[in-house]
C-alpha cells in the first residue's frame, strides 16, 4: 500500500507588488530575473539557494520590474493564468483533490492535508505569488509518493535494472531523464497524463539503464517490454496539451 500524502508548508507574505515564479537551475551561478511573455516574471536561482532571501532581492529590482512589466501590459502581452483551481484531477493516479481556501490573520500562508483528498490553504488573502508555490509543493510531494512505488513496480514487472534514486521536479520541456549514475528524473506534471503514458515514460527511462542512448539496441529493449511503444511515444509527444493552464506557470 502506498503511503498517504501528508503535506504542510508555511510561507510568509512579502510586499513585492508583482506575481512571480521561482525556477531552480543547476546551471545558474547567481540569482537573475527575466520576464517572459505568457509566463510573466521569473526568478532563476542556483540549486539549493535560500528561498527566504528572494523577497529582499526583489525589492532591489522593483523599479526594473515595474518598468518592464508595465511595458508588457501596455503592449497587450499575454501573462500566465493566475487562477488557481479548487478542484484538481490527476488521471495518472486516478485521484481527485479539492482545495479549500480560508482567510486568517497574520502574514503566513499554510497548506495542509485536511481529510481524504482535500487540501486546506490558509492565509491573509488570495495572493497568487504566495499560494502558487504551495500548489507546486503539493504537486511535487504527491508525485514523489506515487512515482516511488509505481516506478519500483514497473522495474519489477518488466525485469529492468535497479536505479539509484528518483528526483521529481516541475519542468516545462522534459517528461523525464536518466543519468549515467542511474538517477531517474521525473516531471511532476506526469500526474496529469493517462496511466499508460506514464508507464511508458517509466519503461523508457529504465531502459536507459541498459543502453544510455537511443540506438536500435535500446529501442529493441523497449519493444520487448511494450510492443505498442510507438503509439505511446506519439501520445507522450502530444500530451503537453493535457497540462491545465494553471499548472503551466508552476515551477
Amino acid at each position: 500500500m502506498k503511503p498517504l500524502l501528508d503535506v504542510e508548508v508555511t510561507m510568509k507574505k512579502n510586499k513585492f507588488p508583482h506575481p512571480y515564479t521561482v525556477k531552480e537551475s543547476g546551471r545558474a551561478k547567481r540569482v537573475s530575473l527575466r520576464i517572459r511573455p505568457h509566463h510573466g516574471l521569473e526568478v532563476v536561482v542556483p540549486r539549493g539557494f535560500d528561498l527566504s532571501r528572494i523577497p529582499a532581492l526583489l525589492e532591489t529590482r522593483r523599479e526594473w520590474a515595474d518598468e518592464h512589466l508595465g511595458r508588457l501590459a501596455k503592449e497587450g502581452a499575454h501573462l500566465p493564468d493566475r487562477t488557481l483551481p479548487e478542484r484538481v484531477v490527476l488521471p495518472a493516479v486516478r485521484e481527485e483533490w479539492t482545495f479549500t481556501h480560508s482567510h486568517c490573520p497574520g502574514d503566513e500562508y499554510r497548506i495542509r492535508c485536511d481529510g481524504d483528498y482535500n487540501m486546506r490553504i490558509e492565509g491573509p488573502d488570495d495572493s497568487y505569488e504566495m499560494i502558487a508555490p504551495l500548489y507546486a509543493h503539493w504537486l511535487k510531494q504527491n508525485a514523489k509518493i506515487n512515482f516511488a512505488w509505481w516506478l519500483y513496480n514497473v522495474r519489477e514487472t518488466y525485469s529492468l535494472p535497479q536505479y539509484n534514486r528518483i528526483q521529481v521536479r516541475i519542468q516545462k520541456t522534459r517528461w523525464g531523464s536518466c543519468s549515467s549514475k542511474g538517477n531517474i528524473n521525473l516531471n511532476a506534471k506526469l500526474l496529469f497524463l493517462k496511466p499508460e503514458l506514464v508507464e511508458y515514460l517509466f519503461v523508457h527511462e529504465l531502459c536507459h539503464l541498459l543502453n544510455l542512448n537511443h540506438s536500435n539496441a535500446y529501442w529493441a529493449e523497449v519493444a520487448k517490454r511494450l510492443p505498442d511503444y510507438r503509439e505511446r511515444e506519439a501520445g507522450l509527444r502530444d500530451a503537453w496539451r493535457e497540462i491545465p493552464g494553471w499548472a503551466e506557470g508552476l515551477s
